[in-house]
């Protein structure tokens, strides 16, 4: 190793490895963060009869919204995740305040493709995850853009966004898949955004 400066670098690795060691001190280790259901918690659940959804001029799909709207409210205490099928292996949703009936669709993303058969290397997608007393939303899949040049169609993944103000806001996103669907607890990157 005379004269290579891999020999220079790993000396001194070593020396703290060992170091560390004898010494009983553990290596520093970096813990990404984890987001899960419980860590979003919505406290005020609407318990009332859903309003009927207000529809803006041209919506499509009033059909699924409305039978969603119906059995009250799904996500984010007194919202409710109207979705449909768009094709084989794909939704699209909408929100709809229980409330007001008011409808939001500030999607991040056009539609989810969510491949049936998951990838080669086992990897299967869960499609979208919410719940009635949480206002975190889990996107398992494969994005398709809405708008050219949407950031969250580059590929397919979990993407974790947190309902605020009426609008999705992109958390995390992990190539992994979630632990469960009742309270997933994977190691995420976090969003620069």
């Amino acid at each position: 190793m005379r004269g290579s400066k891999f020999g220079a670098y790993l000396i001194p690795i070593c020396i703290v490895v060992v170091v560390h060691s004898l010494l009983g001190v553990p290596l520093p280790q970096t813990k990404e963060p984890e987001l899960r259901f419980k860590d979003f918690p919505v406290h005020k659940i609407f318990r009332g009869r859903p309003a009927s959804p207000v529809f803006p001029k041209g919506f499509g799909f009033p059909t699924k919204v409305r039978e969603a709207a119906r059995k009250g409210p799904n996500f984010a205490g007194h919202y409710t995740i109207a979705n449909w099928g768009c094709g084989s292996g794909c939704e699209s949703f909408a929100v709809v305040d229980a409330i007001s009936g008011k409808l939001y669709n500030p999607r991040p993303f056009g539609a989810l493709g969510v491949p049936f058969q998951g990838r080669a290397d086992g990897r299967a997608y869960g499609g979208l995850g919410y719940r009635l007393d949480s206002a975190l939303l889990i996107a398992d899949g494969c994005p398709e853009e809405d708008r050219p040049g949407d950031a969250a169609s580059e590929k397919c993944a979990a993407r974790y966004y947190t309902w605020k103000d009426h609008q999705f806001h992109l958390l995390a996103t992990i190539e992994e898949p979630p632990a469960s669907d009742s309270g997933p607890a994977p190691t995420v990157k976090p969003s620069n955004s």
